[in-house]
This record gives structure tokens, sequence and C-alpha cells, in this order.
């Protein structure tokens, strides 16, 4: 008998246990979704009011011209037949290539 006693009590006091981790890791999760719920309210937030004043400087253009240059400018679009070129010097590149040729920089 007292065997089977200090068995239900081992047996409860593993349960116990069991329920205490499963209940730190619960509370783990939350904090983390919490704070991942607060990074994207954040990133929401900034996402419209970045879209607020995109849209306020559109409807403050005064021609197809000023959107044409918006367009460009911040969307990276061209009209039909237009090519962009794009430029990406870095400085130590530059510098050894005009080295390396004989040419300065």
């Amino acid at each position: 008998m007292q065997s089977r006693e200090t068995l239900i009590r081992l047996a409860a006091i593993i349960l116990l246990a069991y329920m205490f981790a499963a209940f730190l890791g619960a509370r783990g999760r939350l904090a983390a979704a919490q704070l991942r719920e607060q990074v994207l309210n954040e990133s929401c937030a900034s996402l419209r009011e970045e879209n607020a004043q995109l849209s306020a400087a559109l409807s403050a253009a005064p021609d197809d011209a000023a959107i044409a240059t918006l367009a460009r400018e911040r969307l990276g679009l061209a009209l039909p037949g237009e090519e962009i070129y794009y430029f990406d010097f870095d400085e130590t590149e530059r510098v050894s290539h005009g080295a390396e040729s004989g040419r300065n920089p």
C-alpha cells in the first residue's frame, strides 16, 4: 500500500511539473507574439503615414509633368521609349580600376 501511495504522489508531482513547464512555455510564446504584434503595428502606422504623404503629394501636384516627376523619382517609372540607367560606383573599386589602367580616378 505504501508504494502505491508513493507512486501516486510521484505521478502527481511529475504532472504538476509538466503543467508548470507548459505554462511557462505558453507564457513565453505569448510575450513573443505580443512583441511581434507591436512591431507590426508600428510598421503599419509608418506605412499609413507614408501613404498619406504620397497621396497628399499627388493631390497637390499641379500638372502631369509634376506627377511624372514624382513617378520617376519615387517609383522608378519611365515613359514608353525612355531608358533608365543606374550607376553604382564603389569608391574603392573606382580607385583600383583607375590605378590599373594608369588613369587618375
